[in-house]
């Protein structure tokens, strides 16, 4: 009797053994295997968090240097050009590129309020004073600035004069044709016309969309691409683009009068007095920028423009440039 109870209680427990048994152990597994990927995503994202931060700085230091070289010869060349002595003007043009490099690194913060607009009037400042240097004017003397189209040059001792950028008012008009989004807190922040639209999210899972583009001064990106804090990484990108290109206003300071040009053009010649209000530098460099893309399309990663941005965006994650991988 007591035998064929213990047997009834061994079976019974044999049973629920084999009833539960596997499911509790592939509970356990699921458990153990989630920890895993979790510890692995966790240990990933660290690596690739360094890597970036490893990165970053080295490409920081590149930009930085390159600022200081471009700018220093920049204000060199051209001082000598004038009649003044090389060296000096050098100097002071490294302390300009060093002002540049510094409105870059805090316009590159532009995820949070005002420092874009920040960054961008103190990039301005070292910008006005390479130029300056540079027509042999007193370092101090002169500081430009640009808001979507128009060109403001505060000068001492002379008329606030204003001039007109032809590439942001189509870029504007282009954008309002093609329904994007004028966004008024975005331009009041990086004090620069932003733009924005959005990616449908089986384009996004595809990965084949432009996340954001500049036009000389006016930024466009995309507000609904929000993986890894795309739509952030994408406006400090994006802002990068703007200071870049506003760094060849100095091409219109080396050309010849416009209206002088204009006199001479047939038709053209009663809008000689409005031509010297017109600035095409930025729109020139930019131009000339692209050119390479007409040839090949793995032109794009190797343009100075892209190189930069890519460097000084943040959020920081792991470099997509090819240099990075």
């Amino acid at each position: 009797m007591i035998m064929g109870l213990k047997n009834k209680i061994m079976a019974a427990a044999l049973g629920l053994i084999t009833l539960f048994g596997p499911t509790l152990n592939i509970h356990s597994k699921q458990e153990t295997i989630e920890q895993k990927v979790e510890y692995k995503t966790e240990i990933t994202l660290e690596q690739n968090k360094a890597q970036a931060r490893d990165y970053n700085l080295e490409g920081r230091l590149t930009v930085l240097g390159f600022d200081l070289l471009i700018n220093g010869l920049k204000s060199g060349i051209g001082a000598k050009y004038n009649g003044d002595d090389f060296w000096p003007a050098f100097g002071k043009g490294v302390l300009s590129g060093a002002v540049v490099y510094a409105g870059k690194e805090i316009a590159s913060f532009n995820e949070f309020p005002f420092l874009g607009a920040t960054g961008k009037l103190v990039h301005d400042l070292g910008v006005s004073m390479s130029d300056n240097v540079m027509l042999s004017k007193p370092i101090l003397s002169r500081y430009v600035t640009d808001f979507g189209p128009l060109e403001v040059h505060f000068e001492k001792g002379k008329d606030t004069k204003i001039y007109v950028h032809i590439s942001p008012i189509v870029s504007i008009i282009k954008n309002f044709a093609d329904k994007n989004k004028f966004e008024l807190k975005e331009t009041i922040y990086n004090f620069t016309p932003v733009f924005s639209f959005e990616v449908p999210l089986e384009i996004q899972q595809k990965g084949e969309f432009i996340g954001g583009y500049a036009s000389q001064n006016i930024m466009t990106y995309c507000r609904n691409c929000q993986t890894d804090n795309f739509d952030l990484s994408s406006k400090s990108h994006e802002m990068n683009h703007v200071l870049f290109f506003s760094e060849f206003r100095f091409i219109d300071d080396l050309m010849p009068k416009k209206s002088e040009m204009v006199e001479k053009m047939l038709f053209l010649h009663p809008l000689a007095p409005l031509a010297d209000y017109i600035r095409i530098g930025p729109m020139l460099a930019q131009g000339i920028f692209i050119l390479p893309k007409l040839f090949s399309e793995k032109a794009y990663w190797y343009s100075p423009q892209e190189l930069e941005a890519y460097t000084m965006q943040r959020p920081q994650y792991k470099n997509s440039h090819p240099f990075y991988r």
